[in-house]
């Protein structure tokens, strides 16, 4: 019993990959924190449950009939395509809709902001402003923040 074996391969690639490129994508939305992998693995697994969970009735009706009058026989390049957006081009969709949800209004009101720091989200705005900034040993430094200006919450 090998884990190389494509039923286990097969597996691996339908309930980790959309997950994994879920959380991925959302990180590049919401840079956060490091985790395990054994945490991001049950993540990636539960994300991509989510994934099928909303696809499941386009994936039933591209199924549900079978032979030769079949989607898969009558269009095979189109049924590749399908599960090419299943398993890679909706779970970043997924992440999107999931970012926009959250900076919803509405979601707002029951649920913490997805932003980790504070001086993220204030510089994610692009908006212009003098800054002040006092070091620990009291030292102050000020400058402008305008549109040519980088902050990053990374040393």
């Amino acid at each position: 019993m090998s884990i190389w074996e494509i039923d286990k391969l097969q597996i691996f690639i339908m309930f980790v990959i959309p997950g994994f490129i879920s959380i991925k994508t959302y990180e590049l939305l919401y840079p956060s924190s490091l985790k395990d992998s054994s945490k991001q693995l049950i993540d990636a697994v539960t994300y991509s449950c989510v994934n099928y969970s909303i696809m499941y009735w386009f994936i039933l009706a591209v199924e549900e009939p079978s032979g030769p009058e079949s989607f898969k026989n009558a269009h095979p390049n189109l049924y590749i395509l399908f599960y090419v957006f299943v398993l890679l081009v909706f779970p970043v969709v997924l992440a999107f809709l999931w970012k926009a949800l959250r900076e919803s209004e509405k979601f707002k009101q029951s649920i913490h902001h997805p932003t980790q720091k504070p001086w993220d989200y204030f510089f994610a705005q692009g908006k212009c402003y003098w800054v002040k900034v006092i070091l620990n040993n009291g030292t102050v430094i000020g400058g402008y923040y305008g549109p040519n200006s980088f902050a990053s919450s990374s040393p």
